[in-house]
């Protein structure tokens, strides 16, 4: 298994049109051949910097 954190830092005005991809593209991520979880994880104190867990089966599940 491979576990993958991905850690961004935004621009604050940027914030709202990148829930707006995720949430369009998180299903499909999830129905991914390998993708065992996919989570969005929010700064507790800084509204832009966001942080996207997810496990996979394996690595080359990523470059499917």
């Amino acid at each position: 298994m491979l576990i993958r954190i991905v850690r961004l830092t935004l621009q604050p005005d940027a914030v709202h049109s990148f829930y707006s991809v995720f949430a369009a593209t998180a299903p499909k991520i999830r129905q991914a051949q390998g993708c065992r979880k996919l989570e969005l994880w929010m700064d507790a104190k800084f509204s832009n910097i966001i942080t996207t867990y997810s496990e996979w089966d394996s690595e080359s599940n990523l470059t499917t």
